[in-house]
């Protein structure tokens, strides 16, 4: 099952995201318990939400509206496996700005079945992943 990552999360979130209506279709799948999603992008978004000054309470309200709209089931949790596993992609893509979060939402994609949904193409320079471009839904 594919996993997803934190930008199908920003765009559920904005409705004048370029990629909010294929993030609804995401989370139709995710409902229909076809699709994951990387506990990693949870964290990774409540730390762009608090950079971008959010406050703590809407921070709050934000992620319990995420509890009813994504079953807990479809979370797929970070480990210290899955950790291990980042810490490998991140030495072999030393070139990659930014990569620790897209490390272990890899990570947790290859312990699951190395899909990954994401408008990233970086993604699709990582040998054994196969990334879903979340555009195209």
């Amino acid at each position: 099952m594919p996993v997803l990552e934190t930008d199908f999360l920003k765009a559920l979130l904005d409705p004048k995201d370029r990629l909010h209506g294929p993030s609804e279709k995401a989370l139709l799948r995710l409902k229909r318990k076809e699709w994951n999603l990387a506990s990693s992008a949870l964290l990774e978004l409540d730390l762009l939400l608090k950079h971008a000054h959010i406050p703590p309470e809407e921070r709050s309200a934000i992620f319990e509206t995420l509890t009813g709209e994504i079953p807990g089931d479809r979370i797929v949790g970070v480990t210290h496996h899955s950790l291990s596993a980042a810490s490998q992609l991140q030495a072999r893509h030393k070139d990659a700005s930014n990569f620790y979060f897209d490390s272990v939402h890899l990570a947790l994609s290859l312990e699951v079945d190395g899909q990954i949904v994401s408008s990233d193409r970086f993604f699709d320079r990582v040998a054994g992943v196969r990334r879903i471009p979340l555009e195209s839904l």
